[in-house]
């Protein structure tokens, strides 16, 4: 497959070249096998040069030439002595830019400088120049470039006059007999898109000179200027100035340009496709990629994306476009022969925030197009639900099933593994056109469209959170996790941070967490050894939304008659410490205790607030969790919620607590009841929520 990037710049924000290198990178984040095709463009604006030059691959030449008010200044243009050609800007000798605020005066203005600059290329051996007329701060008609190349503009007196605007009405006659002798010999393009005639109300002086610091009786004097010069164009060169579309362009540079250049005035973006060969270049290429600042009925209007979709749909090539921002609807693209189309601003919380990360936005949004559009046989993502995997335990009980509504017909399930890449106890996608995928299967092909560019690179192809609801009908072990250090040491794994969140607790239910005191390791094995160890630890009585967060370290124990949802790193390492000399019914045997190992991963401190306190408030965002491991938020729906995440580049997943909800995103419904679980890849950027009454908790890294 070939795909051609030709995007414009994005002022203030991206040069075409970094939007081509951006949008590459993201297609081949997920297709390594496409052939990327960068071919930067431009309509003859600012940023014109540098496209230039990517195809020229010349050199910058400086020297010193006339500004518009005859002073010197520095200005150069761009040579490429191996294609002997150049490209000019006049705007580098006779722009607006090279004045202060108050003093552009066009009356007064010249282009000789611009004529220097041509005349230098010439004598370095151009045989073609491309010149750009935009950004001018003149209104001459040309004839300062003129004078540098030769011509002579003389009065009734025979006199030379000197080459501004306010004297076009004294010229009477041209003299060409000193004009450069090899000007005849070079091939002129020049980048012009508008078509104002030479002099009237839609003319050089009445539509610009305002702008150029011309108050009104300079205009009508500078229109009858013009209008004037043209007879004398008409008589020396036999041609009808005024007929000439674009004569009028920077202040009579379009009809100049033709008489004395004997250039031909094309729209920039043409020109620029022609420097490229860029009708030639795309053959055989499956989608276009173009983009400019903004998507607007002013992109018919010889802007960059005009000129990309004639040339695609000679050639029956699909247009994609990634803009800055769009003003169109979506009959308005089709009808522009545009067939899939995104913008930084819908990802982008402000337009100081899409000026900012444009960078992000666009890999994000060509990572996107990639996954959706080409390769048909990989389908977009969409929000994912899993089939949970149930494990028996020797103090499970039913509420899984009686309260959850979980299926299944074993006995004593203690636990429901709702998300899981713990190998041997994997999730898979349970419905929609990823079923039957695991964890592992999507990383591999989405990778941080799935679970979002930074939790890829850290993490790679393993998924880092377990997502468990956990039934004790009875008292769990005492237990204690390893860090992440310890666990690598020993295990090569990850540790174990966790949080609860208690869905259901029956009276007098507790939790064990931590210490009640500060304790030393010998008092610690003592009341071990004595079966007295419960003297030490927190108990916590607990009911209904209480929320505790479980570092690694931290001795813990769920107690009989909770129900809870579990968040943790995923890691199945726990140590045992004691278990209540109880015997696991399958196997006749007591479980194992880790007593040893334990005693290397307790913290021994005691806390003063085990519990996590946390607003309430409803329809918004409350804290729960804000940990290196992972993020949680606990959201009581009562109404709809949009929900925004594109500042999160991470994966999100939803825990229904109580009531049910309808999430929706991309106009379609997914309903998330009690005890269910669902997973938002990270290429997902906004959803909604509409509930009268649910509570869920969001996670992410």
């Amino acid at each position: 497959m070939r795909i051609v990037v030709a995007p414009d710049k994005f002022k203030n924000s991206l040069t075409g070249m970094e939007f081509c290198n951006i949008v590459e990178e993201g297609i081949q984040k997920i297709h390594l096998d496409i052939e990327v095709i960068k071919l930067p463009l431009a309509d003859g604006g600012d940023g014109t040069i540098e496209v230039v030059n990517f195809y020229l691959n010349g050199e910058i030449v400086n020297l010193t030439v006339n500004n518009p008010f005859f002073q010197p200044i520095k200005a150069s243009y761009l040579f490429s002595k191996s294609l002997k050609t150049a490209f000019i800007e006049m705007a580098e000798a006779s722009g607006l830019k090279l004045l202060k605020q108050n003093e552009p005066d066009c009356k007064n203005a010249t282009t000789l400088g611009t004529g220097e600059l041509i005349i230098d290329a010439i004598d370095k051996g151009a045989t073609k120049i491309i010149l750009g007329i935009g950004g001018s701060a003149t209104n001459d008609c040309g004839i300062g470039m003129a004078t540098a190349l030769g011509y002579q503009f003389l009065d009734s007196n025979n006199r030379e006059v000197k080459p501004i605007g306010a004297n076009l009405s004294k010229i009477t006659s041209i003299n060409d007999l000193n004009v450069h002798p090899n000007l005849k010999e070079i091939e002129f393009e020049i980048a012009c898109d508008v078509t104002n005639p030479l002099y009237g109300i839609d003319g050089a002086a009445y539509v610009y000179a305002a702008q150029k610091g011309a108050s009104q009786n300079d205009i009508e004097m500078l229109n009858i200027g013009l209008k004037d010069f043209s007879k004398i164009l008409n008589k020396t060169f036999n041609i009808d100035a005024q007929s000439v579309s674009g004569a009028g362009a920077a202040g009579g540079m379009g009809i100049a340009s033709k008489v004395f250049l004997h250039g031909k005035l094309l729209p920039g973006i043409e020109l620029i496709k022609n420097l490229a060969r860029f009708d030639e270049k795309i053959e055989g290429a499956d989608w276009i990629i173009t983009g400019e600042g903004k998507l607007d009925i002013q992109t018919l209007s010889g802007k960059t994306i005009q000129g990309v979709i004639h040339s695609a749909k000679s050639q029956k090539i699909k247009v994609a476009t990634f803009c800055g921002s769009n003003e169109l609807d979506e009959k308005d693209i089709k009808g522009l022969g545009i067939s899939y189309s995104d913008s930084i601003m819908n990802k982008a919380r402000n337009l100081d925030d899409a000026l900012k990360n444009a960078n992000t936005y666009l890999r994000d949004i060509s990572i996107k197009f990639s996954v959706e559009q080409l390769n048909q046989n990989i389908p977009p993502l969409y929000p994912l639900k899993f089939n949970p995997v149930y494990s028996y335990r020797i103090w499970g009980g039913d509420k899984l099933k009686t309260v959850l509504n979980k299926n299944y017909t074993q006995e004593s399930i203690g636990e429901s593994w709702e998300i899981s890449d713990v190998k041997g106890n994997e999730t898979y996608v349970s419905e929609g056109a990823l079923k039957g995928s695991s964890l592992k299967d999507l990383i591999k092909t989405y990778k941080g469209n799935f679970v979002g560019d930074h939790v890829y690179k850290t993490y790679g192809i393993d998924f880092p959170l377990l997502i468990k609801f956990i039934d004790a009908k009875t008292p769990l072990s005492i237990q204690v996790h390893p860090s992440d250090q310890l666990a690598q040491e020993r295990h090569n794994s990850f540790g174990k941070n966790e949080m609860w969140y208690v869905m259901q607790a029956e009276k007098d239910a507790e939790l064990i967490l931590g210490f009640n005191q500060e304790v030393e390791k010998e008092n610690y094995k003592h009341h071990l050894k004595n079966n007295s160890l419960k003297d030490l630890l927190n108990i916590e009585k607990v009911t209904e939304g209480d929320t505790f967060y479980i570092p690694t370290g931290r001795v813990h124990a769920i107690g009989g008659g909770v129900l809870l949802a579990e968040i943790q790193q995923t890691s199945n390492i726990t140590y045992r410490i004691y278990d209540y000399d109880r015997v696991d019914k399958k196997t006749g045997k007591k479980r194992e205790l880790h007593t040893e190992l334990a005693l290397g991963a307790i913290d021994f401190n005691h806390y003063e607030n085990y519990k996590t306190s946390y607003k309430k408030d409803r329809n918004t965002l409350n804290t729960l969790v804000n940990s290196p491991y992972f993020k949680t938020n606990f959201i009581h729906v009562e109404k709809e919620i949009l929900r925004e995440l594109t500042t999160i580049d991470s994966f999100v997943i939803y825990i229904c607590l109580n009531g049910s909800l309808t999430m929706n995103y991309n106009n379609q419904n997914f309903t998330l009841k009690q005890g269910e679980t669902i997973l938002i890849p990270a290429s997902i950027d906004h959803l909604s929520f509409q509930s009268e009454n649910a509570k869920i908790l969001e996670v992410f890294l």
